[in-house]
């Protein structure tokens, strides 16, 4: 159920969700003592929820995406292209950086 990470554990996605919603429905102290985790552990989590949510619904995009937008941005502002694919500023920022390695991966693939 969970992972040990260099002297702490690491809990997978749908176990913190699980433990939200039942700390929703009683308390962080019970749900806490029913799983056998501090519940401080509960309290964090709770209040990070909706980075927590992000984690599960994390996104791969193809290679030809990413280089579709670092071109747009080229054009415009990363911010502008962001807006308009729904996505993060921050991850057109890191495409552009990563522009070398994306366009040597996209000529691999059509080898």
């Amino acid at each position: 159920m969970y992972f040990l990470a260099t002297k702490r554990l690491v809990y997978p996605v749908e176990f913190k969700l699980q433990c939200i919603e039942e700390a929703k429905r009683s308390s962080n102290q019970s749900v806490a003592k029913a799983h056998g985790i501090h519940e401080s552990s509960i309290r964090k989590w709770r209040q990070q929820e909706h980075i927590i949510l992000a984690q599960k619904t994390r996104v791969s995009y193809p290679v030809d995406f990413k280089l579709q937008c670092i071109e747009e941005a080229k054009h415009s502002t990363n911010t502008a292209v962001a807006l308009a694919h729904g996505i993060n500023e921050s991850m057109v920022r890191k495409w552009r950086q990563q522009e070398s390695n994306l366009r040597e991966a996209q000529k691999k693939k059509f080898m």
